[in-house]
């Protein structure tokens, strides 16, 4: 059996002001962080990228790290609580790094979030993301017409 990892990212103030301050993304990402590791044995995987320290820079390094070092045998949960938009022409969803202005060059494509995790080698990957649009991430497999082809196959 592998280990069981986490990594956090919660964004409560923002550097820019583009976008408002949230009020509970830290404290719940705090609060998921203490059951995770004193009930269930999880290892964060770094510190947990809080605020200032949740940069676009330091958000897509440690998505990188996680393909460098998480074997067959490990688990990971990665928590994401913060502002998220999406771009009202192409509907591609982001979410929004604490220094970003109101630019799409300052946020991260949920597009370029799923190539990272696609190159983990995790046994059990669990993305949990709080913030406006997530639903976007997995837009290709969330459509009804998708459920029903999908389950049309046992049947």
């Amino acid at each position: 059996m592998g280990e069981k990892y986490i990594l956090a990212i919660a964004i409560d103030k923002y550097s820019s002001k583009s976008f408002p301050s949230l009020h509970n993304a830290k404290n719940d990402a705090k609060r998921l962080i203490n059951i995770l590791t004193a009930k269930y044995g999880f290892k964060l995987i770094r510190e947990p990228l809080f605020d200032a320290r949740a940069t676009r820079r330091s958000i897509l390094e440690a998505l990188n790290e996680l393909m460098s070092f998480l074997t067959k045998d490990d688990s990971l949960i990665i928590y994401h609580a913060g502002h998220g938009t999406i771009h009202p022409k192409t509907g591609k969803g982001y979410w929004i790094p604490n220094e970003a202005a109101y630019t799409v060059g300052d946020w991260i494509l949920h597009s370029e979030i799923v190539d990272y995790l696609e190159g983990c080698d995790a046994k059990h990957l669990c993305l949990i993301t709080d913030s406006c649009f997530s639903g976007s991430l997995f837009s290709q497999t969330r459509g009804i017409d998708d459920i029903k082809n999908h389950y049309a196959r046992f049947i």
